[in-house]
């Protein structure tokens, strides 16, 4: 926010259609390949989103 604060919201979504599947997340590539936009999104402070499927 203006103020310098961290704001999250959590909202319920559908599924997303090309999720990926957990065994891919965890390989160490992409694992930095997602890291990378949400490093992006808070040095700029613009928003970004996150899906968890347990």
């Amino acid at each position: 926010g203006e103020d310098g604060g961290l704001r999250l919201g959590i909202r319920r979504a559908c599924r997303p259609r090309n999720s990926i599947p957990y065994s891919v997340l965890c390989s160490q590539g992409l694992q930095l390949s997602i890291l990378s936009p949400v490093a992006n999104a808070m040095s700029t402070k613009s928003m970004f989103h996150v899906f968890y499927s347990p």
